[in-house]
């Protein structure tokens, strides 16, 4: 009894680390693969801000921009059109241009805006972005710079990539992409890995569990075949004990008979003897017939008896 119950623990213990190692391995490898995508649109943002800039050189005159925005020229609305192509076709979520003008970060293009925007709201300042680390160092250090941030929209990732112009900063391109849509990416995958793995770990689990009763039963039924052949073997040990006390019975009984025998048959021949040597004797006296033919029976009769008498003892002898 306390060996199954250490085998049920040993079982309920293995099942449930199995479970859990299950589940640490799939949420690695779920994290590895979001670590994976963000990686390839990292990939496609600084590609996005390569390719904008080599398409709208009139990002390296924002005042040229400004000026553009205020007269509400087609041109203006040109780049605008190039942000949204350029943001369907890449797949990204948000492209924009901000400045930094007297230490507060405004946009001067976005893939937000559609024709009719007014220009206060394009131009208002964003005080939000003073504080951004990536777009101040993009700035100040004139390296693209990439970094995760989190909003009242929602999480995201950024390249922030200076345009340089004349040896200065003149604005920042940047270009987001939604971290959201990429952890719910391969949600559902990541769900079914997971109940399949499940599924697996219970079926392994109860094949376990049914090999396991069989193992058990097999042992129950090894003991009890063990306890039956023991029990035969006391009974076989039992007769042979039984036999053996009859056999050395028999064979004292055997003895004693022999030493009987040949006891009586000494203590007969004796007299036989001394009987046939008084017949040897009378035989020389003088006798009528009829006395002559009774000590001739006489002594055959000895003879005979004699005979018999040796043969038991040498029968005494062989046993």
């Amino acid at each position: 009894m306390e060996k199954k119950q250490y085998s049920n623990t040993v079982f309920f213990v293995s099942g449930v680390f199995s479970v859990l190692v299950s589940f640490f391995a799939s949420f690695a490898m779920y994290y590895h693969y979001v670590e994976f995508v963000k990686k390839s649109y990292q990939d496609i943002l600084i590609r996005t801000a390569n390719m904008i800039e080599a398409q709208c050189p009139e990002l390296k005159n924002p005042q040229r921009l400004r000026t553009l925005l205020g007269d509400d020229s087609d041109e203006y609305w040109e780049i605008q059109e190039t942000f949204d192509h350029l943001q369907e076709s890449m797949g990204v979520s948000y492209i924009y241009v901000l400045e930094r003008y007297n230490g507060v970060w405004r946009f001067l293009l976005s893939s937000l805006y559609d024709r009719g925007t007014p220009t206060s709201v394009i131009l208002t300042p964003h005080t939000g972005y003073s504080t951004d680390k990536g777009l101040n160092r993009a700035w100040d250090e004139k390296i693209q710079t990439y970094h995760e941030a989190k909003d009242q929209w929602g999480e995201f990732m950024t390249i922030s990539r200076p345009v340089i112009h004349d040896g200065k900063t003149v604005c920042i391109i940047g270009v987001d992409f939604d971290l959201d849509y990429v952890r719910n990416l391969n949600r559902p995958g990541f769900v079914a890995l997971i109940i399949v793995l499940a599924a697996s770990i219970v079926l392994s689990m109860l094949i376990a569990s049914q090999l396991r009763r069989t193992v058990l039963n097999l042992e129950e039924m090894v003991i009890e075949r063990t306890k039956v052949l023991q029990e035969k073997t006391r009974e076989l040990e039992e007769q042979a004990r039984e036999l053996g006390e009859q056999t050395r019975l028999a064979q004292s009984a055997s003895a004693s008979k022999s030493t009987f025998l040949a006891s009586m048959s000494h203590e007969i021949r004796t007299p036989m003897n001394a009987i046939i040597g008084m017949s040897e004797l009378m035989s020389i006296e003088n006798m009528n017939v009829t006395q002559r033919q009774y000590l001739s029976d006489i002594k055959k009769t000895s003879h005979s008896l004699l005979q018999i008498i040796n043969e038991i003892l040498d029968v005494s002898k062989i046993e």
